[in-house]
């Protein structure tokens, strides 16, 4: 990972949902999240790319140097806040306050949806789902990353609602 382009975000207000203030996780936490971004890299090229859950937009700016156009969404005012001055002169980046439980997008609307460590936070994940069907194109992909509830320094979120395992 190229440190040198990593930057502080400080201005957020951070809550359990979003992140810990001054925290950036352990290497392997941080390897981890950027090995998810090279991947969804991969699915993004030339598309048109939701990521549900985009926090402060960590994966964003990687996602628009080969998509179409990238738009995130998050239900957080105040991480919104961080990654709309963070992007506000990409021409081809959104970022939307939103609830992934009603998607406000026409169908067929993306080539390729992201939910990248989030999934576990929805209160309906079946609803959650049926919204990404709704507003994903025909061949589109879906990517669901989340956290290995069988991690041995794994501490659960107080707002998650089901964690999954391989």
């Amino acid at each position: 990972m190229d440190q040198q382009n990593v930057k502080p975000i400080t201005s957020v207000k951070y809550s359990p949902v979003t992140s810990m203030k001054n925290a950036l996780g352990t290497e392997q936490d941080l390897e981890h999240q950027y090995q998810e971004y090279v991947f969804s890299k991969g699915l993004s090229e030339d598309k048109d790319v939701l990521e549900i859950g985009c926090s402060i937009g960590r994966g964003l700016g990687l996602l628009s140097s080969v998509a179409n156009s990238v738009v995130g969404l998050d239900i957080n005012h105040d991480a919104i806040e961080v990654a709309s001055a963070e992007y506000k002169d990409k021409k081809n980046i959104k970022v939307m306050l939103g609830d992934a439980h009603q998607l406000n997008f026409e169908d067929d609307s993306f080539d390729t949806i992201l939910i990248i460590q989030t999934i576990y936070l929805m209160k309906d994940q079946k609803k959650v789902l049926q919204e990404c069907r709704r507003v994903l194109r025909k061949g589109g992909k879906l990517l669901i990353a989340t956290i290995n509830r069988n991690r041995s320094d794994f501490v659960p979120c107080e707002y998650s609602t089901k964690y999954y395992t391989a």
